[in-house]
């Protein structure tokens, strides 16, 4: 409950406190959707032990029918997210273009040294002996450096890349594929267009353009609306980053109000000036700052919250066990609910803020039939796209996903013919010099 009500006055005081724009249209509706829940659990632990319906039992008889409501809206912000997700990799590859574009109108030295640029990237690469550091180094070249093998070679490589995976478990192969998929931009959840028009529109439109033709003034155009569709996916994702951590906190205080005993529910009203002051405000619509007063209540969660987080921890490993162990029958029936609940809660309060909560399907092992079907689908939505998307544009999809594949190199030597094979390809002088800047920067941050 702590951590709820932290959640609760953060997303208060960071959208709501003060009137401006900082929560999305779509936040904002959402968020009004689990208000009126918080302020019903509110107003109901607040009623005094001489009330007809006292807090536990209205709870109780409740929370089947609250915890459904908080489980859809999470479904629902989790759709929102993968859109949002969704068109932040199709802009990126926007981003990828308009960047190598930069040079060509601005006055510039056209001489690039192929041999001395390629000489100095490959140093960087290999400038650490960890093998983990020199596989992230690898991806980051394929990342920036310009793609100009065959559309056969890449195929062969994301087919060889596939085919690592024989004897992993399909949840591996498919979180794979989502990967490559997402970064190319073909993943498109479900009414992403319809909840996001905008943004559609301005998808549509960079993707239609002929980079290669574009003016100073058409260039800048472009540019404007990457910002913007920029900006906007930055604010949606923070806001619901801060959304879905507000409700998995609530959900876990409605999961667990039936099993919590009297003295954690009484050291959980530590904070109830704060919520009530905070709940308040929401349920009338004022926009006023939580006074100081109010605000040292939170002094008291001092050392608390640690104590806290070490408890959840040790907890999460006997959930781990029991889910394994526990037999479902009659006589343990109320001990398996709770196991099952405190794997859900374990879930929420995760790192993982987007998480799923459906349970996880019977392990099974990627064979070479699986593996070469999900090849030969892939193929087929890469050869779609390419023959829909410019010749920039593909080449954005190509090193996007490229920087998702396990290493392929075989030495030190493959290496440097690529990297000399890219440069000595890339006619265009402008996205060699940016390419190049751009991938020694991150190189020179990694250190």
């Amino acid at each position: 409950r702590y951590h709820f009500v932290i959640a609760y006055y953060n997303f208060y005081e960071r959208y709501l406190a003060e009137e401006d724009d900082t929560l999305t249209e779509q936040a904002r509706l959402l968020a009004d959707e689990l208000f009126p829940l918080v302020h019903a659990y509110r107003s109901t632990t607040l009623k005094s032990d001489t009330d007809i319906v006292s807090a536990d039992i209205f709870l109780t008889q409740n929370m089947g029918k609250i915890a459904e409501q908080i489980d859809s809206l999470r479904s629902v912000v989790i759709r929102h997210m993968e859109c949002i997700g969704a068109y932040t990799d199709r802009f990126t590859l926007f981003e990828y273009i308009l960047n190598r574009l930069e040079k060509n109108y601005e006055e510039d030295d056209k001489s690039f040294d192929n041999e001395a640029a390629a000489k100095d990237i490959v140093q960087a690469v290999f400038s650490k002996q960890d093998n983990n550091a020199v596989n992230m180094r690898l991806q980051l070249m394929l990342s920036q450096l310009p793609v100009r093998i065959t559309k056969a070679k890449y195929y062969q490589i994301l087919e060889d890349c596939l085919n690592l995976y024989e004897g992993a478990e399909l949840s591996s192969v498919d979180k794979f594929i989502y990967m490559v998929r997402s970064a190319a931009g073909i993943y498109r959840p479900d009414q992403m267009e319809k909840l996001y028009p905008q943004l559609e529109k301005w998808a549509l439109l960079l993707t239609e353009t002929e980079f290669r033709k574009l003016d100073k003034e058409e260039y800048d155009d472009k540019c404007s609306i990457l910002e913007e569709a920029s900006a906007f996916l930055n604010k949606s994702s923070e806001c619901y980053m801060d959304l879905q951590e507000m409700i998995n906190h609530f959900y876990v205080v409605i999961l667990m109000q039936e099993y919590a005993d009297e003295s954690m529910l009484e050291q959980g009203r530590l904070l109830d000036h704060v919520f009530d002051f905070v709940d308040s405000c929401i349920s009338s619509r004022k926009n006023i700052l939580v006074p100081e007063e109010i605000l040292e209540e939170f002094e008291l969660l001092e050392g608390v919250l640690e104590d806290i987080s070490e408890a959840v921890e040790l907890t999460g490993s006997y959930v781990t066990e029991a889910v394994d162990d526990i037999v479902l029958d009659e006589e343990n029936s109320r001990e398996a609910t709770l196991v099952g609940l405190l794997e859900k809660s374990s879930k929420l309060v995760s790192g993982s803020i987007f998480v799923r909560l459906e349970e996880e399907d019977e392990i099974e092992l990627a064979d070479k039939e699986y593996l070469q079907n999900k090849f030969e689908i892939l193929k087929n939505e890469f050869e779609d796209l390419f023959v829909r998307n410019t010749a920039k544009l593909n080449r954005a999809v190509m090193a996007a996903v490229l920087k998702e594949f396990p290493t392929f190199f075989g030495s030190y030597k493959e290496v440097q013919s690529y990297v000399q094979y890219s440069l000595d390809n890339c006619k265009d002088i402008s996205e060699k010099k940016v390419s190049v800047a751009l991938l020694m920067d991150a190189l020179a941050a990694l250190d």
